[in-house]
């Protein structure tokens, strides 16, 4: 009696496929968390009567990975530095007939689109004013609303289940009344 072997299952994969999944895998997870992430700084360069400065070379350098992007000011004084890694900068500008402007603490959360004009004073390029800024950007750009809850605020609070709506609850206007399972925003409808 010939000896019974089990059928075979399994998927049949190509060298090809593989292939194709190796490559294109790291891609489209890398695009996928970038889109997730990237933020954004935009604005003006103007004088102090608020006359735009065109052509000014401004540089972002990030100051923990000293990661430098650097954009030019078009004609009405707009610059645009998108799909920025999340943290803090130090701006610089320099134009012609103005003084270098250096802008510091610059703080840049997750998905934010901050609008930043940045002032440049007449005077001799070799002068440099630096501004300190630690203050927290206010995203006037975009109507979205939005709050990172920091890693060591979401380990050490105790949830029940571990139901991430729950976190729902530490940004303003969000409530999670008693029985429910998706929060009221700003008195709105539940939804998620």
């Amino acid at each position: 009696m010939p000896a019974l072997h089990p059928p075979r299952v399994g998927v049949s994969v190509s060298r090809a496929s593989l292939f194709q999944i190796a490559i294109l895998g790291p891609m489209l997870i890398a695009a996928t968390t970038e889109a997730q992430v990237a933020s954004e700084i935009r604005g003006r360069v103007i004088d102090p009567s608020g006359a735009a400065v065109a052509s000014a070379e401004i540089q972002a350098v990030e100051v923990r990975t000293q990661a430098r992007f650097a954009t030019r000011s078009g004609r009405s004084g707009f610059y645009d530095f998108g799909n920025m890694v999340p943290g803090v900068y130090e701006l610089d500008v320099v134009a012609r007939g103005f003084r270098r402007l250096t802008r510091t603490g610059v703080t840049l959360a997750i998905g934010q689109t901050a609008g930043l004009d940045l002032v440049v004073s007449l005077g001799s390029r070799e002068e440099t004013v630096t501004v300190n800024s630690d203050a927290v950007m206010l995203q006037s750009q975009t109507s979205d609303i939005q709050m990172t809850i920091p890693r060591n605020h979401v380990e050490a609070i105790p949830l029940n289940s571990r139901n991430f709506v729950q976190l729902t609850q530490l940004a303003p206007g969000v409530e999670l009344p008693p029985g429910t399972l998706l929060p009221r925003i700003n008195g709105g409808r539940p939804r998620t």
